[in-house]
């Protein structure tokens, strides 16, 4: 896996795990959360200070949070467009 690659399934899953983003239960399909991006950071922000992989992934904090910027900008549905496109049938 590239390194880009392994920084960006990272920022997925903080973003993921703090609730900026969702995962539809049913398709498995990456739409936007309910919390705002701050959560995402705060969130990463721990896991870098703890974390020495993040250190060796990341070369900064800002790189971290930048890297978690690029990905959530790449999720614009606020919903799971299957379950959308079901429920307006």
């Amino acid at each position: 896996m590239a390194i880009n690659e392994a920084k960006d399934d990272i920022a997925e899953e903080i973003l993921l795990e703090s609730g900026v983003l969702k995962k539809c239960m049913y398709h498995e399909i990456i739409f936007r959360g309910n919390e705002e991006s701050s959560a995402a950071y705060k969130l990463a922000n721990g896991k870098f200070s703890r974390d020495n992989n993040f250190q060796e992934l990341f070369s900064n904090r800002r790189h971290m949070t930048d890297t978690i910027q690029n990905v959530n900008d790449n999720y614009l549905s606020e919903e799971c467009p299957i379950c959308v496109k079901i429920r307006d049938q």
